[in-house]
């Protein structure tokens, strides 16, 4: 398996001088925070030519075709999956793959960190760490500029699919940068003065199994990749990247098309309080800024309120579903939400009840006069409808809530054939 980082953003030029003269990057021209890069991708590039290495280059690829786009936002640590497994990071791309790749940007030059994926594709996202971290860029570079690093990296995941208890992945990472040349670069967007590097990769990739606590060789492979990429100023960064096939020829081609802003799809979360005789209050929990909301309660109803409060009329287990949505994208999440309510029926026989104190501390009574033949089973739900304790209930009783976390309770107290007759609701401080 060969994993490639990319940071198409982080080769940035500062200072432009005349035309055809050579332009310099430093990390006063790392892209913001919010920036989203818009890429075009030609897949099959023709009549177009790396050129030669030298000063006042020009080249053209005024040719290619959009076969696909792409978009690379940029997003603080913060919002980004596992970002405390990257604790030195201060810029994150968040990739159209749904990875992320944490960088380290300073004075002296970029610094790939590693990334988050959801390698197995159920949700769950691994964190590859670079270790060491691989250098992407020094500043400041200009023509003539050249370096090389290694990196690496081990991820272990679960082998159930290929029936071994684990599958663990090695590469060792060898990186060549050459600025070669400066000039003119031509694209279908129009031209711009430019930086061109030859990177070479060579990625050596291990691949073991776990299979009876013995860690067993399965594959080894050495990979040598050759890319060209054009740096300017108006795409911050790559304008122009080319795959090159090892006959020299190129084979895949991705550049720069525009500078937009960069917004996360919210990630929809919420919170409910069971209010009593129905009514629910939901609590709009979404990250990621959303700016229109859509419930659907499970009964028919619905709302596009964000705080919305929504009172039942049966009792019953409803599954409550939030869509939040921005620009930048729509998310959705349900939780089950179960609702007792007391009947017309069941109020005109209810029990009179008094719980005291309330707010309580330690201890907590519950007082009850008119009871129907026969004991009352007393249940005390939390907010979410979780029942948290339940027992006999036959004239007073006061009951032990030291263990009770401090918040709002609701209780319920039923006849020996489930009707209820009484309900409310306790605060333990």
């Amino acid at each position: 398996m060969k994993l490639k980082f990319v940071l198409p953003l982080m080769m940035l030029l500062g200072a432009m001088v005349p035309a055809k003269a050579q332009i310099t990057l430093t990390v006063s021209d790392v892209p913001a925070i919010g920036d989203a890069l818009n890429y075009a991708n030609d897949t099959l590039p023709q009549n177009v030519s790396i050129g030669q290495p030298g000063a006042n280059q020009t080249w053209d690829f005024s040719t290619l075709q959009v076969h696909s786009t792409t978009t690379t936002g940029i997003i603080d640590p913060d919002q980004a999956p596992s970002s405390e497994d990257f604790p030195t990071a201060n810029l994150v791309q968040a990739l159209d793959d749904g990875s992320y790749g944490f960088a380290l940007v300073s004075p002296s030059g970029v610094i790939a960190l590693g990334s988050t994926l959801d390698f197995l594709g159920n949700g769950d996202f691994l964190s590859v760490v670079f270790d060491p971290a691989q250098t992407i860029f020094t500043f400041p570079t200009t023509f003539g500029t050249t370096f090389s690093g290694t990196s690496g990296f081990s991820l272990t995941v679960d082998g159930s699919i290929l029936d071994v208890d684990s599958i663990r992945i090695e590469s060792d990472i060898t990186q060549t940068i050459d600025t070669d040349a400066y000039g003119t670069l031509i694209l279908p967007t129009g031209s711009q003065q430019a930086l061109r590097q030859r990177v070479e990769t060579v990625t050596e990739t291990s691949i073991f199994a776990l299979f009876f606590g013995t860690w067993l060789p399965v594959d080894n492979s050495t990979d040598t990749t050759i890319t060209y990429q054009w740096l300017t100023a108006e795409a911050k960064g790559q304008a122009l990247t080319v795959d090159i096939s090892e006959d020299g020829s190129i084979v895949y081609a991705t550049w720069f098309q525009s500078l937009g802003t960069f917004v996360l799809a919210p990630v929809a979360n919420f919170n409910f309080d069971l209010q009593g005789g129905g009514e629910v209050q939901f609590e709009d929990q979404s990250s990621n800024n959303p700016t229109e909301w859509s419930w659907d309660f499970g009964d028919l109803g619905s709302s596009s309120q964000q705080n919305p409060v929504h009172t039942y009329t049966a009792s019953g287990t409803y599954e409550v579903c939030l869509t939040a949505t921005n620009s930048g994208g729509a998310s959705t999440t349900c939780q089950d939400v179960t609702v007792t309510i007391v009947s017309n029926e069941e109020v005109e026989s209810r029990a009179a009840i008094k719980v005291f104190p309330n707010p309580a501390g330690n201890w907590i009574t519950f007082e009850a006069k008119d009871i129907p033949s026969g004991d009352l089973a007393l249940s005390i739900l939390n907010l979410s409808g979780q029942q948290v304790f339940n027992t006999a209930l036959n004239g007073n009783r006061t009951l032990d809530i030291s263990r009770f976390a401090a918040g709002q309770y609701l209780y319920l107290l039923r006849t020996e054939d489930g009707r209820i007759v009484a309900e409310g609701r306790f605060e333990k401080q």
